[in-house]
């Protein structure tokens, strides 16, 4: 029995080394698997196309007969056209016809005339209800397979529609970019005392203001064609006096002045720069680094300044 268990042991062993063997001999099987895989990737994606191009030919087909329907309602709306002319002129002619018709009371004749212009009558307006009604309801046809067609039109031109209408706002606002000049220039005229906490620096005097986007009222630049910007500010303090400011973009830091002479004599001035992208709307101004200084000086020698100007606008 022991000989035996170890018997078929040996063979199973044999044939998963045969096996493992035949397997590495032959690579072809497995990218024979590789291809029917992808074949079946393949075969899904060209049934979706194939329905969505039937899809498209039966709302083509769709939109051809209501085309055709319309064109035949025209037809038939000309030939209810000429029948109420030709009505129009027998009435004429009937009412001509009776103005001249003299008829005495007892005249036989002239009574079967009046009975036959009558009856004439009666079926006339009878035939004339008659038709408009056919038009009001062939005209009603036209009108809700007009609608159908434009819906129709609508849908399958709304995505070309949207992209005309995207390039053409693009095409606007890159002719009003290119035509476009910002830049200003402004200075402090007279000492700033007393300032707290993140206090902005009011530049009084604006030496030049290309685009109007500066408000010295405000002592703030509203950025009125998207760009990008350069800037620069610089401040000068008192002696043995402390102030830092810094170049503000939407309540964000983007560059700091130091104008520090503690233990000296002289005016301390800090300069800095700033370039970033600005858009239309956004604000850039200059302020006291939360309370560090309070005192700025500025006279007409113009040693405090604030200015900037746009490189370039977005395309």
């Amino acid at each position: 029995m022991k000989r035996f268990f170890l018997l078929l042991v040996s063979g199973l062993i044999c044939v998963s080394l045969s096996l493992a063997h035949n397997l590495e001999r032959y690579p072809e099987v497995h990218q024979w698997q590789a291809l029917l895989e992808r074949m079946d990737v393949f075969e899904k994606e060209h049934a979706w196309y194939r329905e969505q191009i039937e899809l498209l030919e039966m709302r083509v087909k769709v939109a051809e007969s209501k085309i055709s329907e319309m064109q035949s309602l025209k037809i038939r709306l000309k030939t209810q056209d000429k029948k109420i002319a030709r009505l129009n002129l027998l009435e004429r002619r009937l009412k001509r016809a009776e103005n001249k018709l003299v008829c005495p009371g007892k005249d036989l004749q002239c009574e079967f005339i009046l009975k036959s212009v009558n009856e004439e009558n009666a079926v006339k307006a009878n035939m004339t209800y008659e038709m408009s009604n056919a038009i009001l309801y062939q005209r009603s046809n036209i009108h809700r397979t007009r609608s159908n067609k434009s819906k129709f039109i609508t849908e399958a031109t709304s995505s070309a529609k949207s992209r005309r209408d995207i390039k053409g706002q693009v095409n606007a606002e890159r002719s009003i970019d290119i035509f476009s000049r910002v830049a200003f220039s402004t200075y402090l005229s007279h000492a700033l005392q007393e300032l707290g906490r993140e206090h902005v620096i009011v530049f009084d005097q604006v030496e030049y203001n290309e685009g109007n986007g500066y408000d010295k009222l405000l002592g703030v630049f509203t950025c009125p064609v998207s760009g990008t910007y350069f800037f620069v500010a610089s401040m000068l303090g008192f002696p043995n006096e402390q102030v830092h400011t810094e170049i503000v973009f939407d309540g964000s830091k983007t560059a700091g002045m130091d104008s520090d002479s503690r233990g000296g004599a002289e005016f301390p001035q800090g300069t800095n720069i700033a370039i970033f992208r600005c858009a239309l709307g956004q604000r850039v101004w200059v302020r006291i680094i939360e309370h560090l200084g309070t005192e700025v000086y500025g006279d007409q020698d113009r040693f405090t300044k604030f200015a900037g100007f746009m490189l370039w606008s977005d395309e």
